[in-house]
């Protein structure tokens, strides 16, 4: 269970553009868990990808954004 990585980064900014966010807490990165080296890594990069996000950090690209759905 638990989130994507795009969806992790797809609610961390949007609480961000509320321009309410005054705190993060990280619960747990552990290392220890992973197969590799390369694992951890990963994991710490995900990681530090959706604190970043947090704080306005945006993906690359563009994309649309509807205030309403478009119709069919």
């Amino acid at each position: 269970g638990g989130l994507t990585y795009r969806e992790g980064i797809y609610i961390t900014e949007e609480i961000h553009s509320t321009g309410l966010l005054s705190a993060l807490d990280l619960v747990e990165v552990n290392p220890r868990l992973a197969v590799s080296e390369e694992e951890a890594k990963a994991t710490a990069s995900l990681a530090v990808d959706v604190i970043a996000s947090s704080f306005g950090q945006t993906r690359e690209g563009g994309h649309i954004v509807y205030d309403q759905l478009p119709t069919p």
